[in-house]
């Protein structure tokens, strides 16, 4: 009994932290997308990042996040609202990719001959916004927020699906290294386009029921 209620909790909270925080509003409210118009790039290595153009990145995270806002019935507007329209803002301040590596060595043993050294590689995409009011005065700031995601290369000694189907490395002593998707960065922009349009929302969903909507 004690176990079926423990995995039933487990369950549940797996539903939880998979589900969206963000709010959607009753009525469809206007948001002006302000700020920068394009992706800073910083890598060590351009294993990943490459796979897309500067541009397509961009493009791609714009895509995203006028489709996530959309679900919050927010619609995105790229021309600027005059001062009596009651709208929000969310000015991108800053969107930076940074791909990166650290070499890690395997001693010889075993199962190695020589020593191997594997460049574990880190990929990253950070956002910085904020999110505003529109008043006949200018612009009300509601919020001053940051949001990143990021995947990293793994090397370690688990035992992988293929080694358990041929009955290999049953005492965990063989290193096995596990690379990304070679469009991995094009996830995390849309994912960080995502973090941005449901935090957003938010903010947006508190003012809009004070404005009476």
């Amino acid at each position: 009994m004690k176990k079926t209620v423990f995995i039933s909790l487990i369950c549940l909270s797996g539903l939880l932290f998979s589900c969206s925080i963000g709010k959607r509003l009753e009525s469809p409210v206007y948001v002006y997308i302000d700020g920068v118009n394009n992706i800073s790039q910083t890598f060590k290595s351009d294993k990943y990042m490459n796979h897309y153009t500067h541009d397509q990145y961009f493009k791609n995270f714009k895509k995203e996040l006028e489709a996530e806002l959309k679900t919050y019935n927010l619609i995105a507007v790229y021309a600027a609202p005059n001062k009596t329209e009651k709208c929000f803002k969310i000015e991108i301040q800053s969107l930076s990719m940074h791909e990166t590596y650290e070499p890690k060595e395997v001693p010889a043993d075993e199962n190695n001959e020589k020593t191997k050294v594997y460049n574990i590689t880190t990929c990253s995409v950070d956002a910085g916004y904020r999110v505003f009011k529109s008043s006949p005065n200018g612009w009300i700031l509601l919020k001053d927020k940051s949001t990143s995601a990021s995947k990293v290369e793994k090397l370690n000694k688990n035992r992988t699906a293929a080694q358990i189907l041929a009955g290999t490395n049953k005492d965990n002593t063989i290193y096995t290294y596990h690379e990304l998707d070679l469009y991995v960065f094009n996830d995390l922009v849309r994912k960080t386009a995502r973090n941005i349009a449901e935090i957003s929302s938010l903010s947006i969903h508190t003012e809009t029921k004070q404005w009476n909507y």
